[in-house]
């Protein structure tokens, strides 16, 4: 079973690829990931049971945007505004990159790894008020696990370049956060996160830099 969890994680070096052509998110955004979900599961946002699934909900979270290597390169790295059509593509990118884990993998469905990646890929834009995508989930519909890689996400595309703005600081993510600029997320989540987002960013990219990281 391990070489098959292998070729799920193997399928990630897409979204290094990715990230590293257009900058969409830090070296440094698996470290981050995992803090985040470890703090999560210190205060009791995540179930007791999943302190063990954390390495590999970090790992799965790597390949959140898996569906934008199917997008057109030139989308990705528009600099310019979106058209309506183009923003429906790019949201796409969230049942591609589902559809992509079950044709990568089928032989892993009973391992928890391949729910962990399915749901982070199509769910991780969708928000507690149910006005995320692609399904319109709400509230407790959304895996909690889910729930904190999204917030990692979006924390740290505002902090990373991206083609179309620069990075910003932390103070400005964190405001746009609290304003729902990103979309709702739960509140006690925000209530845990909101003064130790940036900590945690920082601290992350120290472990990433260090001489025995993993790749």
């Amino acid at each position: 079973m391990e070489h098959i969890r292998l070729r799920l994680i193997s399928v990630a070096d897409l979204d290094k690829n990715l990230y590293k052509q257009d900058g969409m998110h830090s070296p440094y955004f698996r470290e981050f990931v995992q803090m985040m979900l470890c703090h999560a599961w210190s205060i009791g946002f995540l179930d007791s049971e999943l302190w063990e699934g954390i390495p590999d909900i970090t790992e799965a979270a790597i390949l959140h945007d898996i569906g934008k290597t199917a997008l057109p390169e030139a989308l990705i790295n528009k600099k310019g505004r979106l058209t309506s059509e183009e923003q429906e593509m790019v949201r796409a990118h969230t049942i591609l990159g589902a559809a992509m884990v079950e044709i990568a993998v089928p032989d892993l469905k009973d391992d928890p790894i391949y729910e962990y990646a399915w749901e982070i890929c199509r769910h991780h834009h969708e928000r507690v008020n149910g006005r995320g995508y692609p399904d319109q989930l709400c509230g407790e519909e959304i895996p909690d696990y889910v729930q904190v890689v999204s917030l990692a996400d979006v924390y740290d595309a505002l902090r990373t370049p991206r083609s179309y703005r620069q990075a910003i600081t932390d103070e400005e993510a964190v405001k746009m956060i609290l304003e729902e600029k990103c979309g709702a997320f739960d509140p006690d989540l925000i209530d845990a996160f909101e003064p130790i987002l940036g900590e945690f960013w920082n601290l992350a990219r120290h472990l990433a830099e260090a001489p025995n990281r993993r790749d």
